[in-house]
């Protein structure tokens, strides 16, 4: 693990992932706040020493949003995600062996439980969760908000009567989730 700056990043993963890597990803949403940031460094660090995995890299990525998105909203009235000037962590993992996918899932998961119970006891969690960058068992939709998540609902009923994506779609992020959450 290392630290480097944005660039570097998107500069290495520019070409997209190479055929035959896995990939997951994760998000949490925060206060940017340097110690809460080095600690949870330190955390990643702890939780992704996995013995029984063989090559993988775990990027940990800070994504402001900033005001001047956020702000643009405000002026139309609002936005159906809830947003206001906030911080996502995401979380990327690249790995090359399907024998490895149960490890890295679970210790993703573990990793991002810990972070938001870890972000929630220092009052810097946020409850919005980046749909593009969500785990399959993060609910994207709900962290928007029960209002925005309602309307978002009375939309779809109203364009999409049938609810076909909602219904015969598979994956993706539902406006009626009964599966368990993580994170």
């Amino acid at each position: 693990m290392r630290i480097t700056n944005l660039t570097n990043i998107t500069i290495e993963a520019g070409t997209g992932i190479p055929n035959g890597e896995r990939y997951l990803f994760g998000t949490a949403t925060l206060t940017n706040n340097a110690t809460l940031l080095a600690h949870l460094i330190f955390m990643a660090e702890e939780a992704f020493k996995i013995q029984t995995v063989g090559s993988f890299s775990v990027v940990l990525t800070l994504q402001p949003l900033s005001k001047s998105i956020t702000s643009k909203a405000v002026l139309d009235g609002g936005n159906s995600l809830g947003l206001s000037f906030e911080d996502g962590l995401d979380l990327t993992l690249i790995w090359f062996e399907a024998s490895d996918d149960a490890v890295i899932n679970a210790t993703t998961e573990s990793f991002l439980k810990q972070a938001v119970k870890y972000t929630k006891a220092q009052g810097q969690h946020k409850e919005f969760l980046y749909s593009n960058y969500a785990l399959p068992s993060q609910d994207a939709i709900a962290s928007y908000g029960r209002r925005n998540q309602e309307y978002l609902r009375a939309v779809s009923k109203i364009y999409a009567p049938k609810q076909v994506f909602q219904r015969l779609v598979p994956g993706g992020f539902k406006l009626y989730r009964k599966d368990p959450i993580c994170c």
